[in-house]
């Protein structure tokens, strides 16, 4: 059974929120199925109108069905997002990623951090008329 749920609100003038739950299955390149889950919910806030915010959380797990032992790796995903507009073309952007992944089958671990700074300049549009 495949299925693909989700919500999407505005819970306030300055908030929404959102979520998906879906499952997928798939045929991989080893010759089993694969068994996917995900659930994702996010919220993303305008603290004002030059500043907003936004974190989400994701957690997913896929099972290898054929494969001796049931397989099964989960990947859990945070992530917060904060967004600064300097200028109508300049925007500051700052971005925090913690992931963790487990192999169920023989307990292996690794998790990962990730910062990211980005400085966007949009160039204002020349149109020319003939």
């Amino acid at each position: 059974m495949q299925y693909n749920v989700s919500f999407d609100g505005q819970v306030t003038e300055l908030t929404r929120v959102g979520a998906v739950a879906s499952r997928q299955q798939d045929p991989s390149g080893a010759g089993v199925t694969v068994l996917s889950d995900t659930l994702r919910a996010n919220v993303d806030r305008a603290v004002s109108e030059t500043l907003k915010t936004s974190l989400s959380y994701t957690r997913s797990s896929s099972r290898y069905q054929g494969v001796a032992g049931g397989q099964q790796s989960r990947l859990q995903t945070l992530s917060a997002l904060v967004s600064k507009s300097l200028s109508p073309q300049l925007t500051l952007r700052t971005a925090v990623d913690y992931k963790r992944s487990t192999l169920a089958f023989d307990g292996l671990r690794a998790h990962s951090l990730g910062f990211a700074v980005t400085l966007r300049y949009e160039w204002q549009r020349i149109e020319a008329h003939h």
